[in-house]
């Protein structure tokens, strides 16, 4: 994770040098020290979107993906539900969304409006 981090770092500076006003990154946080570390690297403040699923939803998605490595499938559905009862414990997160019925570019809308990133308001 400190790799990654580092390497966040010198990312997000260079957006910012280029002059990008948001950035959207990818990942799990799942506790406020992973929080603080994402923000520490990113040197903004960090707002946390979880996207969560039913986890019926989630076990086709994941066997879609890694369907193919049965050790990783294995690890990957039994995280999933330990995941979910973390991230509901520790509340890290700033909004939720429930994805399980939307398909990613129609999450990606939703979240983009309920931030109200479409007209700038949140930069």
């Amino acid at each position: 994770m400190r790799l990654g981090l580092q390497n966040l770092t010198s990312m997000t500076r260079n957006y910012l040098d280029a002059g990008m006003l948001r950035l959207v990154v990818a990942g799990v946080v799942e506790t406020h020290a992973d929080r603080k570390a994402f923000e520490d690297a990113l040197g903004v403040p960090l707002l946390v979107c979880r996207l969560r699923a039913d986890l019926p939803v989630v076990v086709k998605r994941l066997t879609r993906r890694h369907g193919e490595d049965r050790s990783s499938l294995e690890w990957h559905l039994a995280r999933a539900p330990e995941l979910e009862a973390i991230l509901d414990s520790t509340k890290v997160d700033d909004i939720v969304f429930d994805a399980s019925s939307a398909q990613p570019p129609e999450t990606a809308k939703d979240v983009l409006r309920a931030l109200d990133w479409a007209r700038g308001r949140h930069e």
